[in-house]
């Protein structure tokens, strides 16, 4: 026997994705969604351009006015799973954590909740945090890890080596974020239908933009 239609006829499937659009858009999840969309339209446009997509990727061209924006949103500090992912990694299961961190499309999204409801949206908005707590702490390793070689490598080709080094990681989270500027102009992702897909898309958008302008600026690289 065939799968049972949730909607009899096209016009109620319609009005079911209008009030679920309508109450995504009324919840906490959905209001801060569009502030947040909206704090980075407006840092984008003070900013300077906000193209996403450079001619070409290079280790030594200047971050864009939208990564910029984006590296200005500030990170959830004070939250407590934050700090636990920061500071006691052991004590957080992160097994799930590397589909996230893949490029997309990603792995299946094990949705243990209707997708609209307030535990679906709230389980999201935790993952958003504990993976914001992750690149976090890759981003402090990398740091110290390159600032104490700097150190050590003093004058002359050794520093050259490592200047090279960090030009080419550049250049490679540009490609990155061409490709994932790429995917999202696709609409492959819909921000009401697929939003814990289209979260971690937006997320590992704005770590990449924060990467990019954390290196680009670092003191120790000048």
């Amino acid at each position: 026997m065939g799968r049972r239609a949730r909607h009899l006829t096209l016009a109620a499937k319609k009005d079911s994705q209008r009030i679920s659009g309508l109450k995504y858009a009324l919840s906490e999840h959905g209001q801060t969604r569009r502030a947040d969309r909206k704090a980075r339209s407006k840092l984008g446009e003070s900013l300077g351009s906000n193209d996403p997509t450079p001619p070409a990727a290079s280790g030594d061209k200047p971050p864009n006015g939208l990564m910029l924006a984006l590296a200005e949103i500030p990170l959830p500090t004070e939250n407590a799973l934050f700090r636990r992912v920061v500071d006691e990694p052991d004590s957080v299961d992160e097994s799930d954590f590397p589909r996230w961190l893949a490029e997309p499309p990603f792995a299946g999204d094990d949705a243990y909740f209707e997708r609209h409801s307030a535990e679906y949206q709230g389980f999201t908005k935790a993952l958003e945090t504990a993976m914001h707590g992750v690149q976090f702490r890759m981003r402090q390793a990398h740091h110290n890890d390159l600032h104490s070689r700097f150190l050590r490598a003093g004058d002359g080709k050794k520093r050259e080596e490592l200047f090279a080094e960090v030009r080419a990681m550049l250049a490679g989270w540009w490609k990155k974020w061409e490709v994932l500027c790429a995917f999202e102009a696709s609409g492959t992702y819909d921000p009401l239908h697929d939003a814990r897909q289209h979260a971690m898309l937006k997320h590992q958008q704005q770590w990449v933009a924060r990467n990019i302008v954390h290196f680009y600026g670092c003191k120790f690289l000048a």
